[in-house]
C-alpha cells in the first residue's frame, strides 16, 4: 500500500466516512403504546398488534434515507414507537422507530431522522 492510500484511508476514517455500514441492534426496550393519545380503538389495537424484530429494524436503519426534522414532521406520526440501542460502526446510539414508519438515531443530544422509500426498503409501519 502506498504511503498515498494510507493518507486517504486514514483521512476517510477520521471522517467517519461510512463507506460500509453496520448496524447490530444492542436491545430493544418494551414498546411504547401512549394509551391517553389513542381515542380510536382500531389504532389501539394496531399499536399492541405491532412488532419488529431485530433483523427488521438492523434492515430500516442500514436502507431508509435520511432525512430533515421538517420532513419528518410532515408525515404522519402513531402513539406507538419501539426503541432501544444500536451500534453503529463504531457507535453506540439510542434510536427510535415511530408506528408510522420513520425513525431517528439519537447521539450526545444530536437526532438524524429517517424514512423508508418503497424503492430502497421494506415499510415496516403499522
Amino acid at each position: 500500500m502506498s504511503i498515498y492510500t494510507f493518507f486517504i484511508l486514514t483521512l476517510l476514517k477520521l471522517s467517519n466516512f461510512d463507506y460500509q455500514i453496520t448496524i447490530k441492534i444492542i436491545h430493544v426496550n418494551e414498546k411504547i403504546v401512549l394509551d391517553s393519545q389513542i381515542d380510536d380503538v382500531t389504532i389501539k389495537e394496531a399499536c399492541e398488534l405491532w412488532e419488529l424484530s431485530n433483523t427488521q429494524i438492523e434492515n430500516f436503519f442500514m436502507n431508509s434515507t435520511k432525512t430533515s426534522s421538517y420532513e419528518i414532521n410532515s408525515l404522519s406520526y402513531f402513539p406507538c414507537g419501539i426503541n432501544g440501542e444500536l451500534f453503529k460502526n463504531d457507535t453506540i446510539f439510542n434510536f427510535y422507530i415511530n408506528g408510522a414508519g420513520w425513525g431517528k438515531i439519537e447521539y450526545r443530544g444530536e437526532e438524524q431522522f429517517y424514512q423508508c422509500e418503497k424503492s430502497n426498503c421494506e415499510y415496516i409501519g403499522m
